[in-house]
C-alpha cells in the first residue's frame, strides 16, 4: 500500500508540474513542406536557420533580399535552412509557395508580428536548434548595415549580433535613438529583464532594434523551453486580462490590430538582449558605422557578443 501511495503522488506531482504551451485554434500554424516523399523528418546537426516573418510584402523583392543573403559567403557556406512565415493571408501563402525559395512556408495568424513568430520558431525548433538562428522580417530596414555586419562579423563565435539599430536602453524603455519618447514607454521591459537575469533590472543596458538579430544555439538555450513557451502564451493575452491593465498609457505606437498586443511585441523586440545574456552598453557604444574599417575586420567585438568557445557549454546566467 506504501510504495502504490508514493506512486499515485509522484504521478500526481509529475501532472501538477508539467504546464508547458499548448497552441490554440488561433494560433495553430499551417506548414508547407518541400518533399521528396512522405519520409518522417529528420533532424540531422544543421548550421544555420534563416528564418524570415513576412506580412504582405512583396514576394519578388523577399526573394532577392534571401540571394543577397545568400550571397555571403559565411551564410551560404552554412546551407541554412529558410523558413518563411506569413501572416499575410492565403493570398500570400500561395505566392510564398509558388515562389519556392524557402524550405518551410508556415501560414500564421497576424498576432504578434516579428517577435511573435521569432518566440514560436525558437520553441517548435528548441529541441534541434542549429548552430545560428538568423532572425530577420520580410526586407530589412537597414538592409546596407545588415549585410556590412554578416559580411565582416559574422563568425563561428558570434552568439548575439544586432543587424539593425544597436543603442542603449533604460529600464523604463527609453533609448538614445528615440529620444523625444519619454521614459516609463515600455512597461513590461524590467519585468523581461527580470525573468531573464533572475536579477532587478539595471540602469540601462545594449538593446538591438529592429527585430533583424543572429543568435547561437548556446545563448537560445540559455533559457529553458518553458520561459520561451510562456513569452510566447502572452501574445495569446486577452485584452481585457489584468496583465494589459492601463497598456495604452503605455504604448508608443497605435496599431489597428488591438488584439496583437503590439506593446508586448515591442517589449520584446529590447528584450533579447537580457534573453540571451549580451547586456553590456559598450557592445552598442562600439557598434560603428561601417562595421569595419579595415578588410581584415579584426574587431569581432563590435555590434555583438562572442561564445567563449565553439560549443553549447556557455555559462550559465
Amino acid at each position: 500500500m506504501a510504495a502504490r501511495a508514493a506512486a499515485l503522488l509522484i504521478t500526481l506531482a509529475a501532472l501538477c508540474f508539467s504546464t508547458t504551451w499548448q497552441p490554440t485554434s488561433a494560433s495553430t500554424p499551417h506548414v508547407h513542406r518541400h518533399s521528396l516523399g512522405a519520409t518522417p523528418e529528420k533532424h540531422p546537426q544543421e548550421a544555420m536557420h534563416i528564418v524570415i516573418a513576412m506580412y504582405q510584402e512583396d514576394i519578388n523583392e523577399v526573394q532577392q533580399y534571401v540571394s543577397q543573403l545568400l550571397s555571403i559567403h559565411s551564410i551560404a557556406s552554412s546551407r541554412p535552412r529558410i523558413f518563411l512565415y506569413v501572416k499575410g493571408g492565403p493570398e500570400m501563402t500561395a505566392q510564398a509557395l509558388q515562389a519556392g525559395f524557402a524550405q518551410q512556408t508556415i501560414e500564421l495568424p497576424n498576432i504578434g508580428r516579428e517577435q511573435e513568430t521569432y518566440l514560436r520558431h525558437v520553441v517548435t525548433h528548441y529541441d534541434h536548434l542549429p548552430a545560428h538562428v538568423l532572425f530577420t522580417q520580410a526586407l530589412a530596414n537597414y538592409e546596407d548595415l545588415m549585410l556590412d555586419r554578416l559580411n565582416t562579423l559574422f563568425s563561428a563565435r558570434t552568439g548575439l549580433m544586432g543587424l539593425g539599430l544597436n543603442a542603449v536602453c533604460t529600464c523604463e524603455g527609453h533609448s538614445q535613438i528615440w529620444p523625444d519618447y519619454q521614459a516609463g514607454g515600455f512597461i513590461r521591459l524590467r519585468e523581461v529583464w527580470a525573468i531573464a537575469q533572475g536579477t532587478l533590472c539595471p540602469h540601462e543596458f545594449a538593446c538591438f532594434h529592429n527585430g533583424f538579430i543572429m543568435a547561437s544555439r548556446a545563448r537560445l538555450r540559455l533559457q529553458p523551453r518553458k520561459k520561451w513557451e510562456y513569452l510566447l502564451s502572452l501574445f495569446m493575452t486577452g485584452e481585457d486580462d489584468p496583465l494589459r491593465r492601463n497598456e495604452m498609457l503605455y504604448q508608443h505606437f497605435e496599431s489597428s490590430i488591438p488584439e496583437g498586443w503590439p506593446t508586448w511585441g515591442h517589449v520584446m523586440e529590447r528584450s533579447w538582449n537580457a534573453l540571451l545574456n549580451c547586456t553590456d552598453p559598450d557592445v552598442a557604444y562600439r557598434c560603428g558605422e561601417p562595421a569595419c574599417e579595415e578588410a581584415d575586420c579584426t574587431g569581432l567585438e563590435q555590434c555583438q557578443c562572442l561564445d567563449p568557445v565553439l560549443s553549447d557549454r556557455l555559462a550559465p546566467i
